[in-house]
């Protein structure tokens, strides 16, 4: 850019006096913020499903949002330094873990609503619609008991990952009369847990020493979640109207949420 300023016979402008000034007209350089990409089709089913629930207010307490979530256990990070004497060198803390695999990671259910939160469920193996369909048989089923006091005022949300679409499932959900939220695709910004998810991740981070092995780690995420201050969840289940009226605004496209 400046050399083709300067080629033209202009006054000489440095890079420096260059990006001075496009800072002052308020741009920034920035990396872009990763978000799942929207289709058209897609676009479409959010703006319409924001418009249809733009009027929910009350309504929203009564949904339990629900999902599943994936921790890696990282132990020590491999690019820090740890400070040892003489003959401590290969002692636990001192030591940044393996794993065959590369990785070992936990995955877990949980959900919240206006009213509290379940306790979270450690998945273990692959998750399928045989193995969510006894979940929702036995333990959501006793969750949103105690949470609602019947099955019948409480709304479930589910994205639509194929365990949750599976037929077993959808028998499960009208046996026991779970009265479910429709849901559309790509839409992880309309789903408040995900923020609840943030904010367990950061308090597992900030943990001094970390976790070191699946059973540690699974305890530690599930004493975090249960100290998560219920005004906290009250917030997330607060935003929702707005974020309705933000999709409708970027017309399907993702939002800040």
């Amino acid at each position: 850019m400046t050399s083709a300023w300067n080629s033209g016979g202009y006054k000489q402008v440095s890079t420096k006096t260059l990006r001075r000034c496009i800072h002052k007209l308020g741009f920034a350089s920035l990396k872009p913020v990763t978000k799942p990409y929207v289709g058209p089709i897609n676009r479409g089913k959010r703006r319409r499903w924001a418009r249809e629930h733009r009027g929910w207010s009350n309504e929203w307490n009564k949904v339990l949002f629900t999902d599943e979530s994936l921790y890696e256990v990282r132990g020590v990070d491999k690019h820090k330094r740890v400070w040892w004497v003489k003959g401590e060198r290969f002692l636990s803390e001192c030591l940044a873990p393996s794993f065959k695999s590369g990785r070992e990671t936990v995955m877990f259910w949980g959900g919240f609503c206006a009213a509290g939160r379940t306790k979270l469920v450690w998945v273990k193996g692959r998750i399928t619609g045989a193995s969510y369909a006894e979940m929702l048989l036995d333990f959501v089923y006793s969750e949103v008991q105690v949470l609602f006091g019947d099955i019948e005022s409480c709304v479930l949300q589910e994205d639509l990952a194929p365990p949750h679409t599976a037929k077993v499932c959808r028998a499960v959900r009208k046996e026991l009369g779970y009265c479910l939220l429709p849901w559309v695709p790509q839409s992880p910004d309309l789903n408040p847990i995900e923020n609840a998810w943030d904010y367990l991740e950061r308090a597992i981070r900030a943990m001094n020493p970390q976790p070191k092995t699946k059973e540690a780690l699974f305890q530690a995420l599930s004493d975090a979640w249960d100290n998560i201050p219920q005004s906290y969840f009250v917030s997330l289940v607060d935003s929702m109207p707005t974020r309705m009226v933000a999709v409708t605004k970027t017309k399907g496209f993702p939002t800040k949420y």
